[in-house]
């Protein structure tokens, strides 16, 4: 149909007579053509003498024909002006044109749509490449403090998203990260998420617990496919499978129950503690926690300002080989991608709290564990660590990104709060003990 409108009008349909040998392909100059006329139009440089106007009857003038509409043509003898206006513009207007950004995928439904495989958005960037695979629009990330207190601290509250980073040099190597509102925490295959409730997760780290909840908009289509993500790249468990009683579908309780953190919590961290020790990890407490220094709330803003750090080295290619360690699996062949341990992230954290202890003029401190992968079994898949030339560089950039991240998590977190507040919602942030439990997302 549209090759026989444009016979219809004179036209020339299908491919361009002058596509030889890969040569005048069909993306670039189209676009670049309707730009410099269109700049053209709006400029007094297309004159009145450079263009004719033709009927719909090639044999009637213009002022005789019964015509709806007259089309405006260049002759040949004015093309050379606008073709040494294109040759100046198309080396830097090609980028413009083609490269355009992509827009980040907004999933806005109430869960009731299908959604069987979300679109993933590639950035480009010159040693690497973030593809993003899942955002939704509101959920929130608490940190559950390993203190006495138990306290429950909202990190973040806004988009949530899941990115995966690859480098380009080295496409074997890859990270997982999730981001809460800016707030972001990696995502490893020898670290637990845990799944507590319909719209409830459980993230465990080294000194570290995580919990994330989404709305109760988010229907059970979206749920599914982000926890195909989480079996995909990271040690996943569902509470469901592993309990034979539960009051709601086999959870312990209903998200919305205003005492869940007080009845989940002691079955989530026994079972995300277990894991960690099977992959030789230390759970709880960190041991850096002296006298009050190097809070659960104080690690989670370095780890967040650690994932940062690692991100951008590894799109901008100061990530190399020679920072890097491989553990290689018996059951799998060197060509298989490797993922990051947590122990690339931990690693530096630790490092950080142990450098604040020596500031504050503590004598004796706990040793800062290996990075060596002896020191760890096999996880039975192939992870990459860094070594000690790895940390060594990344520490020296790392004090003042833990500051710019903890002055941004502050700030987001205090204006979320009290726009929450103004709409008549509740959010528990550094909680008493009596409140505890009380629920975030509404």
């Amino acid at each position: 149909m549209a090759h026989d409108m444009l016979l219809r009008l004179g036209h020339q349909p299908r491919r361009s007579r002058f596509s030889l040998l890969c040569h005048n392909t069909i993306a670039p100059p189209e676009p670049l053509v309707c730009h410099q006329q269109q700049k053209s139009l709006q400029k007094p440089s297309l004159q009145e003498h450079f263009y004719q106007l033709t009927s719909p009857l090639r044999d009637e003038a213009p002022a005789t024909t019964n015509h709806k509409t007259h089309t405006l043509r260049l002759p040949l003898l004015r093309l050379e002006a606008f073709l040494k206006g294109l040759d100046s513009t198309s080396e830097h207007e090609v980028d413009e044109v083609v490269l355009l950004p992509v827009p980040p995928p907004t999933y806005k439904g109430k869960g009731k749509e299908k959604l069987s495989d979300m679109p993933e958005f590639p950035k480009q960037f010159p040693n690497g490449k973030t593809t993003e695979l899942f955002h939704y629009p509101i959920a929130a990330i608490m940190s559950m403090g390993y203190e006495k207190r138990q306290s429950v601290t909202l990190l973040a509250l806004g988009g949530f998203y899941v990115n995966v980073v690859v480098q380009l040099v080295n496409p074997l190597l890859k990270i997982t990260v999730c981001s809460v509102n800016q707030f972001q925490w990696p995502v490893t295959k020898d670290t637990p998420i845990i799944r507590m409730g319909q719209r409830t997760f459980f993230f465990a780290f080294p000194g570290l617990l995580y919990a994330l909840q989404f709305p109760r908009v988010c229907g059970p289509t979206v749920i599914a496919y982000l926890v195909r993500l989480f079996k995909t790249f990271s040690y996943y468990q569902d509470f469901a499978d592993v309990s034979t009683a539960g009051s709601v579908a086999g959870y312990p309780c209903s998200d919305n129950e205003p005492s869940l953190w007080n009845i989940v919590r002691p079955l989530a961290e026994p079972m995300a503690h277990e894991i960690l020790l099977l992959f030789g990890h230390r759970p709880g407490l960190s041991r850096f926690y002296v006298s009050n220094h190097n809070s659960s709330y104080t690690r989670a803003i370095r780890l967040s300002a650690t994932t940062r750090t690692i991100m951008e080295a590894f799109v901008s290619g100061s990530l190399t080989l020679s920072c890097i360690t491989i553990q290689d699996s018996y059951n799998e062949p060197p060509c298989i991608p490797a993922h990051a341990s947590i122990t690339v992230f931990t690693c530096l954290v630790d490092a950080l709290e142990a450098s604040t202890l020596v500031s504050h003029g503590f004598k004796t401190i706990p040793l800062l564990d290996s990075c060596n992968n002896a020191c760890y079994p096999s996880p039975g898949f192939r992870v990459w660590r860094l070594n000690d030339v790895g940390v060594i560089n990344f520490l020296r950039e790392l004090d003042a990104a833990v500051k710019n991240e903890e002055e941004c998590v502050l700030s987001k977190t205090v204006e979320e709060s009290s726009s929450n507040e103004k709409k008549g919602e509740e959010v528990t942030s550094n909680v008493d003990d009596k409140g505890k439990g009380k629920q975030v997302m509404p």
